[in-house]
């Protein structure tokens, strides 16, 4: 008979295989890169898909979600809050307006968009 065995919720970094802990943090710093604040990849997504004025308002909701996670303990690590803290700080330039901004963008070249991102 064949068993399978499920491992633990906690693991230990040691036992990974070498390139693990480089491949985690590379998807760690492509998942920050895509949440839609400042001059990121996802806060030009959101400003493409929403336009600068919601895109403000969704801004402001992922720092304070980040903020908030820092602060009250769910990121152990604080990368979360750190993070906020780094693109408030360096990242709050205006995106420089494109040749066509006037174009509303369909939702589904949007929907495309994130979803390929």
């Amino acid at each position: 008979s064949c068993s399978l065995s499920i491992p633990s919720a906690r693991f230990n970094s040691n036992q990974l295989s070498p390139p693990s802990p480089t491949l985690t943090k590379g998807l760690v710093s492509n998942a920050l890169s895509l949440m839609p604040i400042g001059n990121t990849d996802g806060g030009r997504i959101s400003v493409s898909f929403f336009g600068r004025s919601f895109a403000r308002v969704i801004q402001g909701a992922a720092v304070l979600i980040l903020v908030i996670s820092g602060i009250f303990g769910f990121d152990q690590a604080n990368v979360l809050l750190c993070y906020g803290l780094f693109t408030q700080t360096w990242q709050k330039e205006a995106e420089v307006p494109c040749r066509n901004e006037v174009d509303e963008l369909d939702s589904v070249r949007g929907f495309v968009a994130i979803g390929m991102s």
